[in-house]
């Protein structure tokens, strides 16, 4: 999964198990809480806590609960991680504070000497897991995803760290606030607002927009294509940092789950930090959640943080650091939205003559049964090459002539609904001439969720088998 094809670096003693495992179950948690973001019903986005801990609970909490206590048992076994994870966590703190640190009690020294003993004979041209660690726990706090430094700092700590209140909300506050930063940083590349107009004076944010006027090149670090340009500073903020605050709900209640049985239904903890989670369910709107979340992790508003003198002081030394190694390095931040299939148009006629003569991308020739992919909106037909080099063998398609979805895994095909029906609610199956037909964006956001959700495997796999039912039955 992790380096397909080479065998220097599957075949290493290098590859760290507990490495690769903690990056799958930061990614999972990425994963889920993103899905849990797109509405099953519609293309809404759906901001309650309910829908986030209902899809980890339904999708894969019993199996990231089992990777979570793997980890635990196996994190310790290998002698070149804990000190790797020790010279780490050094790093992360001195990126946290953004200080040089320059006078390193003794045993620190024999550790930055053990660490180098053990790469100084590594082939720096393969990025190995423990290489790529080792640079990320280098780079600028402000240059990293701020749930990935979170997840990887709580990964060099002792166990009890990760389980105790006391130690996860102050990281959870630091992270929380490097959030919020890179999100100003990312609104200034989009709306390069006049100092004359803006409201929050003397405040971490007109420190970072004259810190970008100053460094013009960094604004291509922070990019998002889901930035009002005409929205309020305060929403835009709020918009780019709240996955995070999901992101670490989820990240808590895993961690205090009782759950160790598949299907065994919602988790469960007994501490009184976790039973105050609870109080989220229910609320729909952005903010609503937002306001939950801070007071779950005790987070001050965000009014209180710009306007702090101890978060601005972090942010100036975080920002000139960033500008140091922007000089030597490159690195690209950009903001995680919900999955969402490709627009289709509402009218069924707009998109038959969109691409009912379009040629096909693989042969040129126009096909008489044109099927049009869902992920990238490309004509073809092949539809089980194409899904390998598009979803990664899992792939949707729209059959134009008939208005059905193909849902293919692999080798695997089946049939679904189709997303356009007539003025009554009903499929057009005959396919009647200048009858027109509507997108039902409650079925298609259906089907959006089932792929987000990585629902597809098993939906094909049940519809695949209802299908060969069915032509028995014939």
């Amino acid at each position: 999964m992790y380096f397909p094809g080479n065998d220097k670096i599957s075949g290493s003693s290098r590859l760290s198990d507990s490495i690769v495992m903690w990056d799958t179950l930061k990614y999972s948690l990425v994963s889920t809480e993103i899905a849990a973001r797109s509405e099953k019903t519609s293309h809404a986005t759906n901001y309650s806590i309910s829908s986030l801990y209902e899809e980890l609970r339904s999708s894969s909490g019993f199996i990231l609960s089992l990777l979570l206590k793997i980890l635990h048992s196996i994190r310790a076994q290998n002698s070149v991680d804990v000190l790797l994870r020790l010279r780490c966590i050094q790093q992360f703190a001195k990126s946290i504070h953004a200080d040089t640190l320059n006078e390193l009690p003794s045993h620190t020294n024999r550790v930055e000497e053990n660490m180098m003993s053990i790469l100084e004979n590594a082939d720096m041209g393969i990025r190995f897991p423990d290489v790529q660690f080792w640079t990320m726990a280098s780079n600028p706090v402000l240059a990293s995803d701020s749930f990935s430094t979170l997840m990887w700092i709580l990964f060099c700590l002792p166990i009890p760290f990760m389980s105790s209140e006391k130690s996860f909300l102050p990281l959870v506050h630091k992270c929380y606030v490097v959030s919020i930063t890179q999100a100003v940083l990312t609104n200034f590349g989009k709306n390069e607002y006049a100092m004359d107009d803006f409201s929050y004076h003397e405040s971490l944010i007109t420190y970072i927009y004259k810190f970008m006027g100053e460094h013009v090149l960094i604004r291509q670090y922070y990019v998002s294509n889901y930035i009002d340009s005409s929205g309020d500073i305060k929403e835009t903020i709020c918009s780019l940092s709240f996955p995070f605050l999901r992101r670490c709900a989820l990240l808590w209640k895993l961690m205090n789950s009782s759950s160790l049985a598949p299907f065994s239904g919602a988790h469960r903890s007994s501490q009184s930090f976790e039973d105050r989670m609870d109080f989220a369910y229910g609320f729909a709107k952005e903010f609503v959640e937002i306001e939950e979340l801070e007071k779950m992790f005790k987070i001050p508003t965000l009014e209180n943080i710009v306007n702090d003198e101890v978060s601005l002081s972090l942010v100036l030394k975080w920002s000139h650091h960033f500008a140091r190694e922007f000089e030597v390095g490159v690195l690209y931040n950009t903001h995680v939205v919900p999955f969402k299939l490709m627009v289709l148009p509402y009218l069924f006629q707009d998109l038959l003559q969109r691409y009912i003569k379009q040629k096909c991308v693989d042969c040129g020739a126009v096909q008489d049964e044109p099927t049009l992919c869902l992920l990238c909106g490309k004509l073809n037909n092949k539809c089980q090459t194409h899904a390998m080099s598009c979803g990664a063998s899992t792939d949707v398609f729209l059959i134009i002539r008939k208005t059905t979805i193909l849902l293919q895994r692999s080798a695997r095909q089946a049939r679904w609904l189709s997303p356009y029906l007539d003025a009554f609610g009903k499929e057009d199956v005959e396919m009647h001439r200048g009858k027109p037909l509507y997108l039902n964006e409650e079925r298609y956001g259906t089907l959006s969720h089932m792929v987000a959700s990585h629902g597809l495997d098993r939906s094909s796999k049940v519809l695949h088998q209802t299908s060969i039912s069915a032509f028995l039955m014939l």
